[in-house]
């Protein structure tokens, strides 16, 4: 029942940070298509833009010191930042709150945010995961280690941490999207909660 419970729970939360925090109106929601339940925590790399973790508290601080232009913090039921740039029509939004840390690669530009075009090339525009806007599914099944066949599909891991004075839930969830086999949009995106 419980792990019924996170499943319904972990899509709207870990594609929290990919919404719009000042207008609830507009919500892009997303079908997590094909399931498919890995027993291991993702490879590191997948976690990484350029060569940093999405986890990483700096990479923010980078981001929002070295392209505030790009940057957006607030408080929507919680503190969060926001970035978002388009470079040669892919979009990357780098997202972080409380709960969840993540990162997204459309060909479209997002409905409920600005994406501004960027004119350097910061590294951080470049995902770890190997995967690409515009590239097969047979070239994404390569990169990932792993049969996509379907148009969309969530690769999906959890786990209850167990600690002394807490457990913490945990999840990383990656979704891909294609149109004639092309992928269109991916994401990736690291959940942690407190449990009692």
């Amino acid at each position: 029942m419980k792990r019924r419970l996170w499943s319904i729970v972990l899509i709207p939360v870990l594609t929290a940070p990919f919404l719009s925090f000042a207008d609830h109106q507009c919500i892009e929601e997303r079908s997590t298509g094909k399931k498919i339940e890995i027993r291991e925590q993702f490879p590191r790399n997948w976690l990484t833009v350029g060569n940093r973790l999405i986890t990483d508290h700096k990479l923010h601080s980078t981001l929002r010191t070295a392209y505030s232009r790009y940057y957006a913090v607030g408080d929507d039921e919680g503190p969060y930042g926001l970035f978002c740039a388009a470079r040669d029509g892919v979009y990357v939004t780098i997202t972080t709150s409380d709960l969840a840390t993540g990162a997204e690669f459309s060909a479209n530009p997002p409905k409920c945010r600005e994406c501004r075009p960027i004119d350097e090339t910061p590294q951080y525009l470049v995902s770890g995961t190997g995967l690409k806007i515009g590239m097969s599914k047979a070239k994404a099944s390569a990169a990932l280690g792993r049969v996509i066949s379907e148009d969309v599909t969530t690769l999906r891991f959890e786990e209850m941490e167990k600690g002394r004075e807490f457990d913490v839930y945990h999840s990383q969830e990656l979704r891909l999207e294609f149109h004639l086999d092309r992928l269109v949009r991916f994401s990736i995106g690291d959940y942690r909660e407190r449990y009692n």
